[in-house]
């Protein structure tokens, strides 16, 4: 009877990583994407960090994510086995003269087969809804240009 549980567990736990794997690929992707971003930008897709902190022309923003997830099977009149996933995440991004130079992710980040899978909610919507002149929608990192008129005496 158990061998039985067992065959129709498996293939429903495959299942439930293989999200978290998507989820892993999302928040790697996210730590060369978002490069260049620049804070508004970045703000405008993450929202207005949870922490942060200025050095000079370097800032370090903090947005703080929970996860938490069970998985419950019951067969009548045996029983039923349960599982509970949960991290957190916190996503640290350097900006360096308002440009985001990196990305970092600290905490109990990985579930399960999935490094970093818990912080894929807090970077998504930068990735599938980057906002305007960013470098997600042009190529390569923004550059700008300054140009200063001659004043006149």
């Amino acid at each position: 009877m158990l061998a039985g549980l067992r065959r129709h567990v498996w293939p429903v736990a495959m299942l439930l990583g293989g999200c978290s794997v998507n989820d892993a690929h999302t928040a790697l992707h996210a730590q060369t994407a978002l490069l260049g971003f620049n804070e508004v930008a970045l703000q405008t897709c993450m929202g207005v960090p949870d922490q942060k902190a200025v050095f000079g022309k370097t800032e370090i923003l903090t947005y703080d994510a929970t996860s938490t997830s069970s998985t419950s099977f019951t067969i009548p009149l045996i029983g039923g086995v349960g599982t509970s996933f949960g991290g957190y995440c916190h996503t640290v991004i350097r900006l360096d003269n308002g440009l985001v130079d990196g990305v970092r992710y600290v905490g109990e980040t990985n579930a399960f087969i999935a490094p970093d899978a818990y912080c894929a909610p807090s970077v998504r919507g930068c990735l599938s809804n980057p906002p305007p002149a960013t470098p997600a929608t042009a190529q390569g990192p923004v550059a700008v240009a300054v140009t200063t008129r001659p004043r006149d005496s």
